[in-house]
């Protein structure tokens, strides 16, 4: 990389433009040319942008995601070369305001600043913005690991197929390295019909439903110690059998149905869905695309009617009190923790307790990974910042010696700097915050828990890091004007 830099450098730089490059700093500042329109445009690109990460969801979230990035870019550039360059101008016209104390000569040396350091901002903008989103995407996994316990109810979770004849065997081999582990459970078996959709009437579903009953669901859920919040299910009416807590940010998009199931008088008409996961996600067939149709929950009473279902398979849980000491359970039958049903076996089983320590380490391995390109490119935006600034030490020690012969105090000398560091600092940090919460916003419409607190966390540890930043540079910074202008 460094390599490259220095050929294509070699190239833009000619070599007849060098002695023009060694008199750079003696040169007087031209003012910056600045357009009205392209400045609306900044306001405009990033107005859009901030709109639609707000209001994505996730089925949008992947178109939107490129060209919102693109046009945040592009916005965020136009947004110092042009548009804060034009705002400082408009302040610049309010003679009262400019007047007082020493913002006239603040004004003017934040015109200059600005003109020469917006590629600059918009560089450490861009990378600090990466820096918390790459961090902040992964300190929200732990998230998913909080609302492990609500996707994977039991600890051990084994679905018999139809026609499984090793079904007694795999559940006793179960239950015998539960006693082994010193692990006291309860189990629980429910049955699952699988009933045909009519032709006419499918709107999308397979021809086999799995459906279960209000009661045995009600068994389950209280089973793992959840409270049951649903009405009891009547009549005609179902419950859409969630088996993902997370696959709930699809409802919006999939929203409720009614259809005819086969040999049913009257239609089954969708009227909700479940509050909680009774049979985890894998244990059942794929029905649709997001996998947010995991089955019905019919009435007592209409599952009784099912006689003579398609098949019958059986579902049985294993409920301990903490699921994590599962580790290693039925490893021959799941060497690292599922066996889904689309594989090709008797049966589908799911380890609550090898899952999550497989899921854990991942993570850890994701997170740990974030912080150092995040702690690498926050360091960066600082690099940049702190070498810009003391290229600018020669032009910024000229002015200030200028400036001191017009009878400048301490104080307000030590204000003028302290106020084009902070800018310099805090402007980038700010709308690279701003940029990362409209990022969370949209990040957070694919998670069913609020991320909102690690989002937080993030941005102020980064946010105070930059501040202490700041301090150290600005007491070096004055230190060294101080001594040359002594």
């Amino acid at each position: 990389m460094f390599l490259m830099i220095s050929f294509f450098t070699s190239m833009f730089l000619r070599q007849d433009a060098l002695i023009d490059l060694f008199r750079s700093g003696l040169k007087p500042k031209k003012e910056a040319r600045v357009s009205p329109v392209l400045s609306l445009l900044a306001a405009v690109l990033l107005s859009i942008s901030y709109f639609l990460a707000a209001t994505t969801t996730a089925v949008t979230l992947k178109y939107r995601m490129a060209p919102v990035t693109l046009m945040t870019i592009f916005g965020t550039y136009l947004l110092y070369t042009q548009l804060s360059i034009f705002l400082v101008r408009r302040l610049k016209r309010r003679l009262p305001f400019v007047r007082s104390r020493t913002r006239m000569i603040f004004l003017s040396s934040l015109n200059y600043r600005l003109k020469d350091n917006a590629q600059m901002l918009f560089m450490v903008t861009t990378v600090l913005a990466v820096s918390f989103c790459s961090v902040g995407v992964f300190a929200s996994l732990p998230v998913l690991a909080r609302q492990f316990n609500e996707d994977y109810p039991a600890a051990v979770s084994y679905m018999a197929k139809a026609g499984d004849s090793m079904e007694k065997e795999h559940l006793q081999e179960i239950g015998h390295e539960l006693d082994a582990a010193s692990l006291p459970y309860q189990a629980l078996s429910i049955p699952v019909k699988y009933v045909r959709v009519d032709a006419e009437a499918k709107r999308g579903l397979p021809e086999e439903v799995p459906v279960i009953s209000f009661s045995d669901y009600r068994k389950a859920i209280r089973m793992a110690g959840f409270a049951v919040t649903e009405k009891p299910v009547t009549g005609s009416d179902a419950l859409v059998l969630v088996n993902s807590q997370n696959n709930r940010i699809h409802i919006r998009e999939r929203g409720l149905a009614s259809y005819r199931l086969h040999r049913f008088k009257e239609p089954v008409k969708e009227i909700g869905y479940t509050d909680h996961v009774a049979i985890p996600e894998f244990l059942l067939p794929e029905l649709d695309d997001r996998s947010l149709f995991g089955g019905l929950v019919l009435s007592d009473t209409l599952f009784g009617e099912i006689e003579t279902p398609l098949k019958t398979e059986r579902y049985t849980g294993f409920y301990v009190e903490d699921f994590r000491k599962t580790e290693g359970i039925a490893s021959n039958l799941a060497e690292r923790g599922a066996v889904r049903y689309e594989m090709n076996e008797p049966y589908a089983i799911m380890i609550s307790g090898t899952l999550f320590s497989l899921r854990s380490s991942l993570y850890s391995m994701m997170l740990f990974a974030a912080l150092l390109v995040g702690t690498v490119f926050f360091i960066a935006a600082g690099s940049f910042l702190y070498f810009r600034l003391y290229a600018d030490l020669d032009y910024d020690l000229r002015f200030y010696d200028t400036i001191s012969k017009i009878g400048l105090t301490d104080k307000e000398f030590r204000r003028i700097v302290t106020g084009q560091l902070a800018l310099m600092f805090f402007v980038p940090i700010g709308v690279a915050i701003l940029h990362s919460l409209f990022a969370f916003i949209a990040l957070q419409s694919i998670f069913f828990l609020s991320i909102a607190s690690e989002m937080g966390f993030v941005l102020i540890g980064f946010f105070i890091a930059q501040a202490l930043y700041f301090l150290f540079i600005r007491s070096q910074y004055l230190r060294k004007l101080k001594t040359a202008l002594i």
